[in-house]
């Protein structure tokens, strides 16, 4: 989608390009001093057919001037029919090389090879190839910068860096832009599920949902997901060079003469040394200065297997087998037989026939025809950017790199430095040259035009002048082609049909090109795009990642009057930028293309989350690989997707491996679909749940224990020092903080009578005491106070006893049939009879067989409940304890930013389990619950600790809290406004998405397969079991059966439980 905010104005002057004007000087008519030479045959036809009249008599002098007729208007249609960025030479030497290279194609596969028209004389196992013109070329990968929903000022200050970092650090080298498409591989995306689903841990009975989900996944990612976006991965390069040529210049301003060598002569050890040399640090600049200057951008430079895989896939004429991010991983790998670049390997070391069998880079056939290239089994289209935009926008070419279609495009832009004195003098004479031709058309209209362009120059000449820019030459390509996969497949599904292979490719080619006019033809990119007919070849190369310019180097690109400007020192910006194919520009103007301005999410270990809807490229994200936390925030009306989109993903990423936990928690029965299909356990939270406050555990091995404040034990105490004074505040008791040391000094005791002792890891292996062992060491401390003061002091034991005193009788709740006597753990009564208190915890939490749990907290008031307090220090126990990976999921959080002991616990937990491979994700309805107010800032501090935050359509919040997460004005429209909500009933939802490691906010589509979509819906108030449920509604005969053997289970237990009670009581 274009964007149309802001003006149409760049905000950096430097963003400047010198557009083409006819400004030859015109003798008659159309007859200019620049077609002049071509009637120097019409002018001799005269003179001679007049002189023939009496020497040879009238009939030969008849054929004279009907042979200058002819000539005349051969010469007439030329001039007329040849566009303003090209000359009738050139017309004429397009139609005679034309016509020669037809003699000789096609070429078979041996004649490509022979050929070497990929330029490919050797390929170095850092990446450098050596070409046939003796060039060494070197690649840098740029990542991509998300730049979705960008203002135009913000499009505008990032450009600006990249301008910035072009005019300072690149100004003495010329480089070119490079990018191509390539297939998201979907193994790398959704093969782990498919892989998952054969795995033997999942083929248990009761995993048979999980199953099914992966199986789902895989197959909906693959036939309906990936075809309905049509989302090409785009790879972006930037390519360098270095050549004998400037090595020799060097010499020679160092020695103030020509040194008498040219291109032909040989490249000794030394020379070839110092382009090394040169080529690494010009590949460091990009890296570093010119990668470093804009934020959030990285860049890598390209290894042996990646540049192997870029030639390949331009030159082979066959869709890839690999793909460039597998090679980018293979780097380590060597696939030539050339060793590393060294001072005296100077040679090729076999044959450019098999070094071109090796690499893959030799076509089956090429042939050039008229419009078009044949290469293997493709054909190919190439544009050449005959006009760009004088005042190009910031990211002008962003409809074009974030293309969702099926297209197969390469794009590559070559940038010539030049020199700015003699730029600046150049622009001074076409300025005159402009100011006279304007003056010349008077009132015509065409004189605006002129006008306009006038303005062009001027404002380049004043940034040259300023020394504010440097002056670039620019020349553009894009090639689009045909006769991949997708036509492939076309081919066999419409095989019944007339049209032939070749015919699909042809139609396929031109919708491809159709597309790509479509992106760059309007606002923002304003490009002009011209087919060169008989020049495909040299376009064709000069579009290539290392291939030289030799569309523009095939013609001269100065007039026959070259020689007479130069004489007077008169030179135009045609004369010095040396062709007229390309086009002066300033660096703003470079800059301003930004090739790399959409990100890819695609985390190696990470889940499927959903589509960038920018793009179209599947979100793979791993909430632990984001450089700090991996905590998460969503914010989101109720129904809008929130919950829905946080279950899907938890989904996911739970069943991925067999080594995390998940523990989850609501208020509203939105985790029973989730927690069903992954066999987790169910824990409903109300007053009578048995709940152990002094639980703990030792957390996993894998984690070191810590020691001092971070000490488990004293972390625990601190937990139920929290626990307590809850417990008091809730009975009116404002003044807790008097009885913090007493309820700590307490638990400190409870627990080393228990034999748990603090920096003794390996006393967290005893049982747990309980809350009747806390009340039993209250009790003592009170009989015997004076033991437990500092001074034994009548007057301090007295304070000390009236304290515990008051302490004891607000725990009066804990006496049997108390409030809170679910919480006792009473050891007197018979074992059979005992409250269960799983493994001390009560929660399920500390079972070694449980991985998933869900605590419904539906059945209990939690606004002013104290056992949400206890479930939250039971749930910092069990993430300790976990091995691997672990999450906490608590949706309607809101409960737990509106009480301060809450929120204390939050920003605890989200500082502590950061020291585990562990993350914490809090849902909530509005994001002012995460924003300090008044004199505290402890509600923003786990905002700003979060690595990943989320916003689904959120209509009520205003601008001004959207702006504190970093929103501009569009962003936050878009979540007051634009978002689809999960019950719009369009089958997805969406929302913006913040990465700490990536630029902005990304808008996401969250979707889910049509089997996961069931189980996530499932309600338990519809009166089915969650088995009979899906056997209902998806079917299957392992679904009926599993729901079957589900229901007998069910009704062996019941009735072993009836059998059980009467035999308890005859005891």
């Amino acid at each position: 989608m274009t964007d149309t905010d802001g003006s149409n104005e760049p905000a950096d002057p430097t963003q400047v390009t010198a557009p083409a004007v006819d400004t030859s000087t015109p003798i008659w008519r159309w007859i200019t001093f620049e077609n002049a030479p071509f009637l120097i045959p019409t002018v001799l036809g005269l003179v001679g057919g007049l002189l023939a009249i009496p020497l040879l008599g009238l009939f030969v002098s008849g054929i004279v001037w009907v042979a200058t007729m002819a000539w005349t208007s051969m010469v007439y249609l030329v001039v007329q029919q040849t566009a303003s960025r090209t000359r009738p030479m050139w017309k004429l030497q397009d139609a005679i090389a034309f016509n020669r290279l037809q003699l000789a194609m096609p070429w078979t596969h041996a004649e490509v090879a022979a050929s070497q028209i990929h330029q490919v004389e050797e390929l170095y196992d850092d990446g450098t190839v050596e070409t046939t013109d003796g060039r060494l070329v070197g690649a840098v990968r740029f990542d991509g910068v998300n730049t979705a929903d960008m203002t135009e000022q913000e499009r505008n200050r990032m450009v600006a860096d990249l301008s910035a970092a072009v005019d300072e650090e690149i100004k003495d080298f010329d480089f070119r832009f490079y990018s191509t498409t390539d297939d998201f591989d979907p193994e790398r995306i959704v093969g782990q599920y498919d892989r998952e689903a054969r795995s033997p841990r999942l083929q248990r009975e009761r995993m048979a949902y999980v199953r099914e989900m992966f199986n789902t996944v895989y197959e909906w990612f693959i036939d309906a997901d990936e075809p309905t976006w049509q989302a090409r991965e785009w790879r972006h390069y930037v390519i360098v060079e270095a050549s004998a040529d400037e090595q020799r210049a060097q010499y020679a301003d160092l020695e103030g003469e020509d040194t008498g060598e040219d291109a032909t002569d040989g490249i000794d050890a030394v020379t070839f040394s110092e382009m090394r040399d040169d080529l690494a640090d010009r590949k460091r600049i990009l890296r570093t200065d010119v990668a470093g200057s804009v934020a959030d951008c990285s860049a890598t430079s390209v290894g042996t297997q990646e540049m192997a895989a870029l030639l390949r896939r331009f030159w082979s004429g066959q869709s890839p087998t690999d793909r460039l991010r597998d090679a980018e991983e293979q780097d380590d790998e060597a696939i030539t037989p050339t060793e590393a670049v060294d001072d005296s390997q100077v040679t090729v070391s076999h044959s450019e026939d098999q070094l071109a069998e090796d690499l893959g880079i030799a076509a089956s056939h090429f042939d050039a025809t008229r419009g078009l290239v044949e290469i293997g089994q493709q054909v190919a289209r190439t544009y050449w950017v005959s006009g760009w935009d004088p005042s190009p926008r910031s990211m002008f070419l962003r409809d074009l790199y974030t293309l969702r279609d099926d297209v197969d495009v390469d794009v590559c832009i070559h940038n010539r430095a030049l020199d700015r004195d003699l730029v600046k003098d150049a622009l001074r004479y076409d300025i005159r040259d402009l100011n006279v031709e304007q003056a010349d058309r008077g009132t015509d209209i065409s004189s605006l035009d002129v006008s306009e362009s006038k303005k062009s120059y001027i404002r380049l000449y004043q940034q040259l002048a300023a020394e504010v820019t440097q002056p670039w030459a620019i020349n553009g390509y894009i090639t689009v082609r045909a006769g991949g996969r997708s036509v492939l497949e076309e081919f066999e599904d419409d095989v019944a049909e007339t049209r032939g292979f070749d015919v699909l490719k042809r139609h396929h080619l031109e919708d491809t090109a159709e597309s790509i006019r479509k992106a760059v033809g309007g606002s923002p990119a304003n490009l002009t795009l011209v087919a060169p007919g008989l020049r495909q070849k040299e376009a064709f190369v000069a579009s290539s990642p290392i291939g030289l310019d030799e569309y523009t180097d095939a013609v001269d690109g100065t007039d026959w009057m070259h020689g007479v400007r130069q004489l007077f020192g008169a030179e135009n910006t045609g004369d010095v930028i040396e062709g007229g194919r390309s086009t002066l520009a300033g660096g703003g103007a470079i800059g301003a293309m930004f090739p790399f301005c959409s990100a890819i999410i695609h985390d190696e270990n990470g889940t499927l989350w959903g589509r960038n809807t920018q793009n179209g490229s599947p979100v793979v994200v791993d909430e632990f690989d984001r450089g700090s936390s991996g905590h998460t925030l969503t914010i989101g009306t109720t129904r809008h997707g929130k919950t829905y989109a946080e279950t899907l993903i938890d989904g996911r990423w739970f069943n991925e491996r067999d080594d995390r936990t998940l523990i989850v928690a609501d208020t509203q029965n939105g985790f029973t679909g989730l927690t069903e299909y992954c066999d987790g356990s169910h824990v409903v939270i109300d007053g009578s749940t048995p709940l152990n406050p002094l639980a703990i555990s030792a957390p996993d091995d894998a984690y070191s224990v810590g020691r001092g404040d971070s000490d488990p034990v004293r972390l625990k105490v601190e937990e139920v020092s929290q626990f307590i004074t809850g417990v008091l505040r809730a009975q009116g008791v404002s003044n807790t903080g008097d009885y913090v040391s007493s309820i700590e000094e307490i638990a400190m005791r409870t627990y080393r009578r228990a034999g748990i002792k603090p920096d003794d890891p390996e006393s967290l292996e005893m049982d747990s005491p309980d809350m009747t062992d806390y009340l039993d060491v209250a009790s003592d401390m009170i009989h015997s106070t004076e033991e437990y003061t500092i001074s034994g002091h009548e007057a301090e034991t007295g304070i000390k006893r009236d304290r515990l005193a008051e302490l004891l009788d607000y725990l009066s709740g804990f006496r049997p049939n108390g409030k809170y006597h679910a919480l006792l753990g009473d050891e007197d009564e018979d074992e059979d009879e005992t409250t269960d208190m799983v493994d001390t915890m009560g929660l399920g939490l500390d079972d070694p067989a449980v991985d998933m749990v869900y605590l419904d907290l539906s059945e209990t008031n939690v606004e002013t409940s104290v056992m949400l307090q206890l479930v939250l220090g039971q749930v910092s126990q069990a993430i300790r304890k976990a091995p691997g990976q672990s999450k906490f999921v608590a949706d309607e959080a809101h409960v737990l930013m509106h009480d301060e002991r809450a929120v204390d616990w939050v920003t605890r937990a989200a500082r502590e389990y950061a020291r585990f491979e562990s993350a914490l994700s809090l849902i909530s309805q509005h994001p002012s619950e995460f924003l300090a107010s008044g004199s505290s800032d402890d509600k923003e501090v786990f905002k700003d600790q979060c690595s990943i935050i989320r916003f689904f359509r959120t209509p009520g919040v205003d601008v001004e809290t959207l702006e504190r997460f970093g929103m501009n004005a569009k962003q936050a429209d878009r979540v007051r406004n634009g978002l689809v909500t999960g019950r719009s009933g369009k089958g997805y939802s969406e929302c913006l998405i913040s990465l700490q490691d990536h630029h902005g906010w990304i808008p996401m589509r969250v979707e889910a397969s049509p089997f996961e979509d069931m189980l996530l819906n499932y309600d338990p108030n519809g009166g089915l079991e969650f088995a009979q449920y899906v056997a209902d509604e998806h079917g299957g005969e392992q679904f009926e059966q599993l729901a079957a053997n589900l229901e007998d289970d069910q009704e062996d237990e019941d009735g072993t439980d009836a059998i059980a009670k009467p035999a308890l009581a005859d005891d």
